[in-house]
């Protein structure tokens, strides 16, 4: 590479500002590329406004955007986004396994949270359990000194999904969900 090259590339990435600089929000973390984690909703919905749906209830806010066959749910509480979650196309054990070890290899071992009935003892039989409801899988990743943890899941419901929280939110949104009922 040239010179001119490596000093245009310096200046530029000098001049430009950390992107939770530039939208005045602090992100906990940036996710998937484009949700702050953390940020404020409107200003996600102000930075993208080609969502698929959005639901408002109380303090709540949820925007569907589609990301080919994937579909990415940002949600919120008070204005603030607690969680966003992918949900992948085609769910296999293979795409399970492969974000499995990049999360690992990433963030270390993950707390298994996941419920198998009594049978399923290998890999076949607790996917077949998972596709017939009688079970889900679920990892989750809490590294130290964040203020976000990540779930990796797989459920007959959702399909496969992996979701980053911010953990003081997630918990006060749930805690106030609980209080209502």
């Amino acid at each position: 590479m040239s010179r001119m090259i490596q000093w245009t590339l310096l200046a530029a990435l000098v001049a430009v500002p950390p992107i939770a600089a530039v939208a005045g929000e602090a992100c906990a973390k940036r996710v998937f590329g484009d949700y702050c984690l953390g940020g404020q909703i409107s200003e996600q919905i102000r930075k993208d406004s080609k969502f698929f749906h959005q639901q408002r209830e109380g303090d709540r806010f949820a925007v569907i955007y589609v990301e080919g066959d994937e579909r990415i749910y940002v949600m919120a509480y008070k204005e603030r986004i607690y969680k966003v979650l992918r949900q992948y196309d085609s769910p296999t054990a293979l795409r399970y396994s492969d974000l499995q070890t990049l999360l690992t290899d990433k963030y270390g071992p993950p707390q298994d949270l996941s419920r198998y009935p009594g049978y399923a003892k290998n890999r076949a039989s607790r996917m077949g359990a998972i596709r017939r409801g009688e079970g889900y899988a679920e990892l989750r990743w809490a590294p130290e000194g964040v203020d976000w943890s990540m779930t990796l899941g797989w459920t007959r419901e959702l399909g496969l999904t992996l979701d980053y929280r911010v953990k003081g939110l997630d918990e006060e949104q749930r805690a106030a969900s609980t209080a209502r009922l």
